[in-house]
């Protein structure tokens, strides 16, 4: 029986070429989009003009019905999980007094607890039906969840969060379990990410004492992300890691695409080393 690679976030960018890459891998794939009407049709067609076992379903991970039908129909058509990527999130940008305590509530409910929510339903089922095979969940992380950066902060905290949870699911996972939790963390990616940013509710208005410094920041954000590593080499090296035996605790992708295992303090030095020789 091959295996079955759950891909959530799937409408563009990482999540959908994850989801084809997995594909053409020979994995029975399931890839989440929250609207299923709206961003779901390139993705289907590419996965029929190509003969991939790709099925597209509606994720909105912050759903907890959603999430609890989503993984019954897992179990009842496939009943098991040899891969879970968890790439479901967006970005909430602006100043920290520019967020309402509701848009930040929203942005955890997305990037962290929706993720919680998809771990529990999903650990269940990757624990049944083994063959002996290690089983993987795969956090798609960033380098805003090692390091703060300005305007990000909810979306950096929630990164964080995800880190922490990782580690620990990790450390739970050891001894009862032949699934391991790893972190992908990277830099810029040539996405829509800035594109389908939700704002401050003051964020772009000239009373916020941010409002200059937001307006040149997102443009800053959009001309990286335009030079920023392409989608399909992403997901190459998620793939990649997913095949490993026993994957090490996170990997930080490059610029060539290559996922290379690194420790956290390691990465944090290099960073604070180079932003001194900055000044």
């Amino acid at each position: 029986m091959s295996k079955v690679a759950v891909v959530t976030g799937c409408s563009a960018g990482i999540g959908r070429e994850t989801a084809l890459c997995f594909a053409r891998k020979g994995y029975q794939t399931i890839a989440s989009v929250r609207n299923l009407t709206a961003r779901a049709g390139g993705l289907m067609l590419d996965a029929e003009r190509e003969g991939l076992e790709l099925e597209v379903k509606k994720l909105d991970v912050s759903d907890n019905t959603n999430v609890r039908e989503f993984f019954k129909h897992i179990r009842e058509t496939k009943n098991r999980i040899d891969v879970l990527v968890n790439n479901a999130g967006y970005g909430l940008f602006g100043a920290l007094e520019d967020y309402t305590m509701n848009q930040i509530q929203k942005q955890f409910d997305t990037n962290f607890f929706g993720i919680v929510d998809v771990i529990q339903n999903a650990l269940p089922i990757m624990r049944e039906g083994t063959d002996g095979d290690s089983k993987k969940i795969i956090n798609v992380s960033s380098l805003n969840g090692l390091k703060g950066y300005p305007l990000f902060s909810a979306y950096n905290s929630s990164k964080f969060a995800l880190e922490g949870l990782s580690e620990t699911l990790r450390i739970e996972l050891r001894n009862s379990s032949n699934i391991y939790s790893v972190l992908v963390e990277f830099g810029a990616a040539k996405t829509e990410f800035p594109y389908h940013l939700e704002f401050g509710y003051r964020t772009k208005s000239p009373d916020s004492y941010f409002y200059e410094e937001s307006k040149l920041r997102h443009n800053d954000l959009i001309n990286k992300t335009q030079k920023g590593l392409l989608p399909t080499l992403i997901a190459t090296s998620i793939v990649e890691i997913s095949s490993l035996a026993k994957p090490r605790e996170r990997y930080l992708i490059d610029k060539s695409g290559i996922a290379r295992p690194i420790l956290k303090k390691y990465l944090l030095i290099h960073e604070a080393n180079a932003e001194k020789n900055a000044l």
